[in-house]
């Protein structure tokens, strides 16, 4: 069961959307499916929507297993 923007569950896990999270944590929405597909983070694709374990990723960028990469400017 999937509730309001604010507040998604699914099997009891806490669910944003992939550009929610990207917002959030200033990371790529590429960055984050990219973590889920490798199976670093919980996630899933609901239709076109694809959420992430809102637990995971918190325990992700607590584990500092991530860097910002600056693109250079061209």
């Amino acid at each position: 069961m999937i509730v309001g923007s604010a507040g998604r569950t699914l099997a009891g896990m806490a669910m944003v959307t992939v550009s929610e999270a990207a917002e959030r944590h200033k990371l790529s929405r590429t960055h984050i499916r990219r973590l889920v597909a490798d199976g670093v983070l919980k996630g899933k694709k609901i239709g076109p929507v694809w959420t992430v374990d809102e637990r995971s990723l918190t325990r992700y960028l607590a584990a500092g297993k991530w860097t910002r990469r600056r693109v250079p400017k061209k």
